[in-house]
């Protein structure tokens, strides 16, 4: 099943202390079960960008795809070119697959029925969720989207942040067992510079897409919420 979250918060690259986490070891959401721990192939240590030696490296390697064209991409350390349209972005301090030349999108969107705005917003459900999650607390916290992702994703999967910031959540999520790869236009803390509206993963890739504090930074939301549906594997 895929899942798709959005949360609240803001994409400044502060750095914070290094998370300790060895008395917390089977720790994480109440009564569901993860490896137990962060990931050791952790990529920075608390919140520190360190240089990727090379892209192809990267477990989320395999599900690149240009962000231009959508074609076949081919690493060299840093550098990225396309083997269809000619996207090349040259070796830098990040992997940069920010879109140079974007094909036209074509998307399709049902019509909704007319239904009473007071009757839609009626049946939202406002409840604070279950806070299950109890392992260790990120720089913007999440317990309640952590908490969330424990409900729907309790095993451990790959999951996309989209809008990453600081990189702040790779902490509970790895911590729950998950593969994160964060993703921002801008911050250097990221794995990859990207824009949201032509990501360069391919389709059915990540069983969780989060996105804190990202919508009111797009240009049109309404492309981002169609990729969600495109990148998730449910």
């Amino acid at each position: 099943m895929g899942v798709g979250i959005s949360g609240g918060g803001y994409t400044d690259t502060q750095t914070a202390p290094a998370p300790e986490f060895p008395e917390m070891r089977g720790m994480g959401c109440s009564g569901a079960g993860h490896r137990g721990g962060p990931s050791q192939r952790y990529a920075r240590h608390g919140l520190k960008a360190v240089l990727v030696e090379s892209i192809a490296d990267k477990w989320f390697s395999d599900y690149l795809m240009c962000p231009d064209c959508g074609g076949e991409l081919l690493f060299d350390g840093r550098a990225a070119r396309c083997a269809d349209c000619g996207f090349q972005r040259v070796d830098g301090a990040l992997v940069d697959l920010r879109p140079l030349r974007p094909a036209p999108r074509q998307i399709s969107l049902t019509v909704v029925p007319a239904v009473s705005p007071e009757n839609r917003l009626n049946a939202i459900d406002t409840e604070q969720p279950n806070m299950s999650y109890d392992g260790p607390s990120p720089l913007r916290s999440s317990r309640g989207l952590m908490s969330e992702i424990c409900r729907y994703l309790p095993e451990p999967g790959d999951v996309l942040d989209l809008g990453c910031g600081p990189r702040d959540q790779a902490i509970p999520l790895e911590y729950l067992g998950h593969r994160y790869v964060g993703i921002d236009r801008a911050s250097s803390a990221a794995d990859l510079l990207a824009d949201a509206h032509a990501l360069p993963f391919r389709s059915a890739t990540f069983d969780c897409v989060l996105s804190y504090a990202v919508l009111e930074h797009l240009h049109n939301p309404i492309i981002r919420f169609w990729r969600f549906g495109r990148l998730s594997r449910c």
